[in-house]
């Protein structure tokens, strides 16, 4: 089983020989690395041109700056491998996780063609926190709605030709990793992994900014849901849910930035897309409310 590693670098220089290292001290045959240099102004040539005399398994290719989706999707369709992991350049594969991971997979009749580990977050303060991954009985996307199942870039594997039916949907500006795992769940064979697998860096101000960016962009990431070659049964029979909470964590992002008219706007695409059903949801209407009131009394 040849497995094909792809490393989206903005910008990332610094951290991507840690990267690159975290990969091939675990798993060093079998394994190609693919760089995806998305139009950095950094030193990235001279960082990728060490790395490749070091590293033969090593190959990158360059695009102009077109956003981390586009990046991964290059990356897949240049790759070899049956298998596809995507790492973060800032992030590192857990010691033996990889390895790990590859020998449940080929231990696995069932052939699944979506493999998901657990990944612990690391914050400037150095806590670690292991995120839960449980799958429960063909229950994925509700469990990922409800927290229960967490999913994480480089700690999980896809069948190649699995993903490039369905790969991560490009022009969003962030969230864009949601809707892609929506999408496997519902669509593909699932399996978790009782596997460590990546250690994922979080930095002061990278969550804001994010929250920032989402509640820019509103439902535009679960409405491409139900759109070709995402759309399928299983996500419409969850398309009220998915709405729903897509549109509490916005109420809570408009609440932080203290902006009644985001609030505001919040509120009537998410009546756009849920209807009269939104209307009978009094628990949302009871927290749109509260945050409202809440905004009109600062």
């Amino acid at each position: 089983m040849l497995l094909s590693v792809i490393i989206p670098c903005y910008n990332s220089s610094q951290y991507l020989p840690g990267a690159v290292d975290s990969v091939l001290e675990n798993f060093d045959d079998q394994v190609e690395i693919i760089v995806v240099d998305d139009g950095s102004t950094d030193d990235i040539g001279s960082v990728l041109e060490g790395l490749k005399q070091r590293y033969l398994q090593l190959h990158s290719i360059s695009q102009s700056n077109q956003g981390v989706a586009v990046a991964r999707n290059n990356g897949a369709k240049s790759s070899k491998g049956d298998f596809l992991l995507f790492l973060d350049a800032d992030d590192v594969i857990c010691p033996g996780g990889l390895r790990a991971a590859v020998d449940a997979i080929e231990a696995d009749e069932a052939a699944h063609d979506f493999y998901i580990g657990r990944y612990s977050i690391e914050y400037e303060g150095g806590t670690l926190k292991c995120m839960p991954a449980t799958l429960g009985n063909n229950q994925g996307v509700r469990n990922y709605l409800a927290g229960r199942l967490s999913i994480q870039q480089g700690a999980y594997l896809i069948r190649r030709d699995a993903y490039l039916c369905a790969p991560f949907p490009e022009g969003l500006s962030t969230q864009e990793d949601i809707p892609f795992f929506l999408s496997c769940l519902a669509r593909l064979k699932c399996s978790v992994i009782e596997v460590e697998m990546v250690r994922y860096h979080k930095y002061r101000g990278s969550v804001s900014k994010a929250k920032d960016k989402a509640l820019q962009e509103g439902f535009a990431n679960m409405d491409v849901l139900f759109e070709s070659p995402y759309a399928c049964p299983v996500l419409q029979k969850f398309r009220n849910e998915i709405y729903r909470r897509k549109a509490r964590g916005l109420v809570r992002y408009a609440v932080k930035s203290g902006s009644a008219e985001d609030l505001l706007r919040v509120y009537r695409e998410y009546i756009d897309r849920a209807g009269a059903r939104a209307f009978l949801d009094a628990r949302y209407q009871f927290k749109f409310l509260k945050a409202l009131l809440k905004l009109w009394l600062k």
